[in-house]
């Protein structure tokens, strides 16, 4: 690189000072390699940056949000509800069209779709423990002699609601 030129430079120019021609090859050879050592740099810069951002994302994709909806769906296969989770990872500004750039938006991609599924995640946990508590205060309730209350089957959807519609009609025998 650099250095190479340099070597070359202190070595080439002093003995080609006799003669003209010398002196115009050492010169040329020593732009030559002080433009490619120049071109080398950019094209890692070019190459190593996105690199890095890439690689950056994916690590803080897999430590928080991948690591973050394993944690929680766990929780939850356990009877855990309290669990928090927020889609921290943000996309990638992509800056080039090439395949770095092509590699980044497959990235954003990956992240715009585990920003969904952690939002999913997160309605699902209070969607269960939106039942769970109603639960709790129809079996409170019927405890105390209170068979009137109700689940609000209103409030939820799918098998959700017909959980709740199945514990009213308990209720009501």
């Amino acid at each position: 690189g650099v250095a190479a030129a340099g070597q070359f430079l202190a070595y080439e120019l002093i003995p080609a000072r006799d003669a003209n021609g010398r002196l115009a090859v050492a010169v040329s050879a020593v732009l030559t390699l002080c433009a490619a050592a120049f071109s080398h740099r950019q094209l890692t810069r070019a190459v190593l940056a996105p690199l890095s951002d890439i690689s950056d994302r994916a690590g803080k994709l897999s430590r928080n949000c991948i690591a973050g909806i394993e944690r929680i769906a766990s929780g939850m296969s356990r009877g855990d509800l309290t669990g928090t989770l927020e889609a921290t990872t943000t996309p990638i500004v992509v800056r080039t069209h090439d395949e770095l750039g092509a590699l980044a938006e497959t990235l954003n991609g990956i992240i715009g779709t585990c920003q969904a599924s952690i939002a999913s995640l997160n309605a699902a946990q209070r969607s269960v423990l939106a039942i769970v508590n109603d639960a709790q205060t129809l079996n409170a309730a019927a405890e105390s002699g209170n068979l009137s209350e109700r689940a609000n089957v209103s409030r939820y959807q799918g098998s959700y609601g017909e959980l709740a519609g199945g514990i009213n009609r308990v209720m009501d025998s």
